[in-house]
């Protein structure tokens, strides 16, 4: 670089209030460094701004309350399956439920699983018409019939539906194709290893929803 060549830094600088801005001026003047002091306020004024001129600024306010939690590995599964069912009430499906869960019906399962499997499903569709149930193609079509029949009892007017579909990895559980959970293990698993239980974002629950429509599911 000649020493006729020259250039400028810009920077923007977050400085503590605790920290007197013109000592850091006088720090930097010998480098030719040049510092613009702004307040704090004004740069969140700044954004508000950009996003009423975007269009977005409903964006700063869409935000989804997202409660994660753990499900420990254990050999009393029996406080982690109540807080899938708290969860699953919070979701109140007033139409319809869409479970994606690969290993929803296994082949070989404890003899508890059914009944537990039945009342998760039975508390999640009370006030819905439709159930969808999603698994792989390797599934237990008679755990799929007696669960089914179960639900009807209870519920007559409910309509059950399964697919076959591998393309899903996590476990999701959708409430009127708006709202949604996320389950990091299979329901014959929980508590056999740690997981994560947790909300999904409406815009998370809408890209599924949005998949499951091009496949013809919903």
């Amino acid at each position: 670089m000649s020493e006729s060549e020259s250039y400028q830094l810009l920077a923007r600088l977050y400085i503590p209030s605790e920290v007197e801005p013109m000592s850091i001026q006088r720090a930097v003047d010998s480098l030719g460094v040049e510092i613009s002091l702004v307040k704090e306020r004004d740069i969140v004024d700044s954004a508000v701004q950009q996003l009423i001129a975007s269009g977005s600024i409903t964006q700063a306010f869409a935000r989804t309350r997202l409660d994660e939690e753990i499900l420990p590995k254990t050999s009393r599964p029996a406080p982690l399956i109540q807080a899938i069912e708290a969860r699953l009430r919070n979701l109140a499906a007033a139409d319809s439920l869409t479970v994606i869960d690969r290993f929803l019906l296994p082949a070989k399962f404890s003899p508890d699983y059914p009944s537990t499997l039945q009342s998760l499903l039975s508390v999640a569709t009370t006030g819905a018409r439709r159930l969808v149930l999603i698994t792989e193609s390797s599934y237990d079509a008679g755990l799929l019939n007696s669960v089914s029949l179960a639900l009807h009892a209870s519920n007559p007017g409910l309509v059950v539906n399964h697919y076959s579909d591998s393309d899903f990895h996590d476990r999701f559980w959708i409430a009127d194709e708006t709202r949604g959970m996320v389950v990091g293990t299979s329901l014959n698993g929980v508590g056999k290893r740690f997981a994560l239980l947790d909300g999904l974002s409406q815009d998370d629950t809408a890209d599924i929803v949005r998949a499951l429509r091009g496949k013809g599911i919903l």
